[in-house]
């Protein structure tokens, strides 16, 4: 196995290459500028490099530092390289509409990171109406290709903590009317996008699909129409507006659950080259994936390589030790603004695990950097360069 690891600042996206398999996974920052260079020119220079063959692409969840660059380049190169697109499955139940209702929330209620205040959910739906390759839905125990795993989301759970975040956030028992009418009405628009999101889903696995000069299926042509119009006027509607804003309290509760539809997953063979993707819970899925109660998807002893969760902030710290790892991979990055979301200082020192080499995209947004020298016991770092290749 052979991982490219691409410099995307505060953001995310590393190539994984087994033989003939090619899986780019993620792809977005918060940057606009990396070293001096535009995020879209790093962007088309992984888009460039990754078409030589074709490639998978793997979106583990719904924020702008993880999709940005494959909204930003889908919209000018529909699909250029890209055979299949997997996403978490948000979307094959009935009951997922108010998950996508407060993910749709979440976006909305942090003013939206994305040029013009779009949304990311709405703007992936609008690049994948073009693209003219397959669409995959994952969950728990089903395979990315043939080489990966899913570890998480497993539906029950995914429900569960979906009714936990209404009832923490006060949505359902809301104290304003309103506010409880504004909620219904945002479920109803995201069941449209989630019918949409189901439609593209068949309409991948079709050989021949009729699509109108813009490149959209002519069969969901009057369903986007509705979808925008009834979306437009929902964002412009005084008394949503009113309920987005009293949100802003609620915005931890929002985010912490957006974090727990994120996708973890692993080689699915274990092998001498075991990789692990731990997404941003890690630390609270631990010991229930390793007890794999549900026989879908167990661990393996040993993983050659690891990603660190939450861009390895201490918020996320995991002693990963007892897996014997060789290579960490943490993809990390200072944002204008930004006062915490270093990488913790317990993966380096005293406290790092011996015999693995940290692989960071930066040096300077680090705990375990003193006076310009780094504490790892062993590391690379990604800048000034585009990209560092781990072998």
């Amino acid at each position: 196995m052979e991982i490219q690891m691409y410099n995307m600042g505060l953001g995310e996206c590393f190539l994984l290459e087994d033989g003939t398999e090619k899986l780019a996974v993620n792809c977005g920052t918060r940057n606009k500028r990396i070293n001096g260079t535009d995020s879209g020119e790093i962007y088309r220079e992984i888009q460039d490099r990754a078409a030589e063959e074709g490639y998978d692409l793997l979106i583990t969840q719904f924020d702008p530092e993880h999709i940005s660059g494959f909204l930003q380049t889908g919209r000018v190169r529909p699909g250029d390289g890209i055979r299949t697109v997997y996403l978490p499955d948000l979307f094959s139940e009935r009951w997922m509409n108010e998950v996508l209702a407060l993910l749709l929330l979440q976006d909305l209620s942090r003013g939206g990171f994305l040029p013009g205040k779009a949304v990311t959910l709405t703007s992936l739906m609008e690049v994948l109406l073009t693209f003219p390759g397959r669409l995959c839905f994952l969950k728990r125990g089903e395979s990315i290709g043939g080489r990966y795993q899913v570890l998480w989301p497993q539906k029950d759970g995914l429900k569960a903590e979906m009714e936990q975040t209404l009832k923490s956030a006060g949505i359902l028992d809301a104290f304003y009317e309103q506010d409880r009418c504004m909620w219904r009405e945002l479920v109803r628009v995201s069941s449209r996008m989630r019918e949409i999101y189901m439609r593209l889903l068949a309409i991948s696995r079709s050989a021949d699909v009729p699509r109108n000069e813009e490149g959209i299926p002519v069969e969901l042509e009057e369903d986007i129409k509705n979808f925008r119009s009834d979306f437009r006027k929902l964002r412009r509607n005084e008394r949503f507006l009113g309920m987005v804003e009293r949100c802003q309290k609620h915005l931890e509760i929002l985010k912490a659950f957006h974090d727990r539809t994120g996708l973890i997953f692993h080689t699915r063979e274990d092998s001498s080259r075991n990789f692990l993707y731990t997404g941003n819970t890690w630390k609270e899925r631990a010991a229930w994936l390793a007890a794999n109660e549900d026989g879908l998807a167990g661990l393996h002893r040993e993983y050659w390589c690891i990603t660190l969760p939450g861009h390895g902030t201490d918020a996320c710290y995991w002693d990963f030790s007892e897996y014997a790892p060789k290579h960490f991979l943490v993809s990390n990055g200072y944002v204008a603004g930004q006062e915490n979301g270093k990488v913790s200082g317990r993966y380096s020192g005293m406290f790092a695990v011996p015999d693995v080499t940290m692989h960071c995209t930066s040096a300077d947004w680090c705990e375990g950097r003193r006076n310009g020298i780094c504490s790892c016991w062993s590391a690379q770092i990604t800048s000034p360069h585009h990209y560092s290749v781990i072998r």
